[in-house]
């Protein structure tokens, strides 16, 4: 059996190991911030207003309008990692694992 120590190349060398940059950088309280973080409700409520005769604003409605979902970059730069590195734990090449953090 053969090690592979080539730490740059393949596969292998992507899984979580002591040189994984990205697995080095990842702490226990990042699955609850990263949970905190994205957990945003699908949609939001904003009044429709409008000016009446007098040109005073009056509300005349709501619409329904879809929430903007937070960028992965952001969620990164909260904990002062790179984007591939949060990108790197959700694909399960390095610790914890995308199963991990939906739970």
């Amino acid at each position: 059996m053969s090690v592979n120590n080539n730490k740059g190349c393949g596969r292998e060398a992507t899984q979580f190991k002591p040189w994984n940059k990205a697995a080095s950088k990842y702490k226990e309280k990042y699955a609850d911030e990263m949970y905190e973080y994205f957990n945003v409700p699908p949609t939001r409520v904003e009044p429709i207003v409008e000016l009446n005769k007098n040109g005073v604003e009056v509300t005349v409605g709501r619409e329904i309008i879809p929430t903007d979902y937070p960028p992965f970059e952001g969620f990164a730069a909260k904990i002062g990692v790179k984007q591939s590195q949060v990108s790197e734990w959700l694909k399960g090449k390095a610790k914890p694992g995308y199963d991990s953090l939906k739970q």
